[in-house]
């Protein structure tokens, strides 16, 4: 058996909206699905995975409990224009995908499924080749393609690539290796930099002096259009800041042939084998 679950806004449980019937399977390639880094951009068709789901803060409760259809009420017709997201259940694997208002219109039909017959009075919700993520409970791992797309689901998961707040960017922009022009605070910063920052700060704030030699000296050939005086860069816009944060990030590196200078745009960590 299979079945369309809704969730609706104001109710922390999903209501049951239909049964048998086949709307997603388990895309092929989920095996080579790769582990969740702000810094990976995936290739069309790939998929990233949150391994031991159930034991993240924003794992849903519904999941963790037996499916049992009974638990579920059915949607009630008034309830449909409220509805945030659909989860398909079949064999202890949860599809879901986010409504968002393009999804849920209201449309006139011309069907042409045998006798043609119009229709006035149409809700529809389009939905997608692909969900937008998977939970399989077995593997206990969470499949997702967009974290911006699933945080509508999944409350609180954007805590995997958050914004750092004013106070932790100006904490950033007070290190004594940053010349800053005048009146460049925590403001002129915008949202790639402060998440950049919100993944690095912790490395920052534990530099060694000797941490911060090496650093220094690995980024400055990949910085020359940076000035470097007295142990500190001269920045003059967030671009310039942006060059720094690769730096630290270690994005930057020389081809061993042609020893062509690039700056990594996404990085796959590769696991150490034992």
């Amino acid at each position: 058996m299979s079945y369309l679950l809704a969730k609706v806004k104001r109710h922390a449980s999903p209501y049951r909206v239909l049964a048998n019937q086949n709307i997603y399977q388990l895309p092929t390639n989920l095996n080579t699905a790769i582990l969740y880094n702000p810094a990976t951009i995936l290739d069309d068709g790939e998929w990233y995975k949150i391994e031991n789901f159930s034991l993240k803060d924003y794992f849903l409760q519904y999941l963790g409990i037996p499916f049992i259809t009974t638990d579920y009420n059915q949607i009630a017709i008034n309830l449909y224009t409220t509805i945030d997201y659909l989860c398909f259940v079949v064999n202890d694997n949860y599809f879901f995908q986010n409504v968002s208002p393009k999804q849920l219109v209201e449309k006139k039909l011309l069907s042409l499924g045998g006798a043609a017959t119009f229709t006035t009075d149409n809700r529809i919700i389009v939905i997608n080749d692909l969900p937008d993520a998977i939970y399989t409970k077995d593997d206990n791992i969470l499949y997702f393609k967009k974290l911006p797309v699933v945080k509508g689901i999944f409350p609180g998961i954007d805590v995997i690539y958050r914004e750092a707040t004013d106070l932790e960017t100006q904490e950033f922009l007070n290190n004594d290796f940053l010349n800053l022009p005048e009146g460049f605070t925590a403001i002129s910063v915008h949202v790639p930099n402060r998440k950049r920052i919100a993944l690095i700060l912790d490395t920052v704030n534990a530099f060694t002096i000797q941490q911060k030699t090496e650093y220094f000296e690995y980024m400055q050939p990949y910085t020359e259009g940076l000035n470097f005086n007295n142990g500190a860069f001269d920045i003059q816009d967030e671009n310039d800041l942006t060059l720094i944060i690769y730096g630290i990030e270690q994005r930057f590196y020389t081809t061993p042939f042609g020893h062509e200078r690039r700056i990594a745009n996404s990085i796959i960590p590769i696991p150490v084998q034992p």
